[in-house]
């Protein structure tokens, strides 16, 4: 099993728009073949970091989620809101 942590550093003013987009994608990739969970969570001591966290069968499942088409229309605009973050991927082994 795969697990994603993507960090998204995002100012106030753009918060909600960020969160829009995401609900947006998330509802798409739920649909997906081979993705477990899906959501989208904040930081309680840091309001401005938001976090999508991604739990997925294996590794063939989350590149295939990388070439859809809505993961290529949410992530440059929701990437446009933020200021910083970063991309973990893991291999859960318990």
């Amino acid at each position: 099993m795969i697990a994603v942590y993507a960090s998204h550093r995002v100012k106030s003013e753009n918060a909600e728009e960020f969160i829009a987009l995401a609900r947006s994608m998330i509802a798409e990739t739920r649909k997906e073949k081979g993705v477990i969970s899906y959501e989208l969570v904040r930081g309680i001591e840091d309001p401005e970091l938001l976090s999508m966290m991604e739990r997925w069968e294996d590794m063939d499942s989350l590149r295939a989620h990388m070439q859809t088409e809505h993961f290529k229309e949410y992530v440059p605009k929701m990437g446009a809101l933020s200021y910083d973050g970063g991309i973990t991927v893991h291999e859960i082994i318990v």
